[in-house]
C-alpha cells in the first residue's frame, strides 16, 4: 500500500507545472512567465486597464501596461476555465516587451543576460535566425504539450537593424 501511495504521489509531483518550465523574462528585481502567471502577479509592479471580469475562454489581447507611467508592453491575458472569473485572475499567455524606450536595465531570459544584437541573443540560445525586412531570432520549447515561444527582434528602423528592439514571449496549444 505504501507503494502505490509513493508511486501517485510521484506521479502527481511530476504532473505539477513549475514556473522555471516556462521562459521567465526578467528586469531589475522582477519577473514575469507566461504561460503561468496571472494578472495579479503582474499588477504587483505595472499598471493596466482591465474590465471587471473574463467570461468562459474569453481573450483579451494586446493589452497595453505601463511601468512609472511609461508604455512598458503588452499582454494578452486568457481565462481557460469553463466559468467567469475575474480578470486579475486570468493567464497571461503573450507577453510583448519594447526594449528601447526603456532605458538602462539588465533584462534576462532564464537568468540568460540579454546582448543587445539580435544576431547573438540567437547563437546564446540556440534559436533560428531570420534575416527577412529586418532580423529576428525564433527559439522555442514544448511545456506540458504547448508551444513556449520567444522571439527577439530588431529594430528595422535603426542604421544597426541587429539591434534589439523588442520581444515577445508567448504559449500556445
Amino acid at each position: 500500500m505504501k507503494k502505490v501511495l509513493l508511486v501517485l504521489s510521484l506521479l502527481f509531483l511530476c504532473s505539477c507545472t513549475n514556473r522555471e518550465d516556462y521562459y521567465v523574462f526578467s528586469f531589475d528585481d522582477f519577473s514575469i512567465t507566461p504561460g503561468y502567471d496571472d494578472v495579479n502577479y503582474m499588477k504587483i509592479a505595472f499598471e493596466m486597464e482591465l474590465p471587471e471580469t473574463l467570461n468562459p475562454y474569453e481573450e483579451l489581447k494586446d493589452v497595453d501596461f505601463y511601468f512609472w507611467d511609461r508604455h512598458y508592453g503588452s499582454v494578452d491575458i486568457i481565462n481557460d476555465t469553463n466559468k467567469q472569473i475575474e480578470t486579475i485572475d486570468g493567464s497571461i499567455s503573450k507577453l510583448t516587451i519594447y526594449f528601447n524606450i526603456l532605458g538602462d536595465h539588465i533584462y534576462k531570459i532564464d537568468e540568460t543576460v540579454l546582448k543587445s544584437s539580435v544576431k547573438e541573443n540567437c547563437e546564446m540560445f540556440e534559436g533560428e535566425y531570420i534575416s527577412r525586412n529586418g532580423y529576428a531570432c525564433a527559439f522555442g520549447k514544448t511545456v506540458h504539450g504547448k508551444k513556449n515561444v520567444v522571439v527577439l527582434y530588431g529594430d528595422i528602423l535603426a542604421m544597426d537593424q541587429d539591434e534589439l528592439s523588442h520581444m515577445e514571449i508567448y504559449v500556445e496549444e
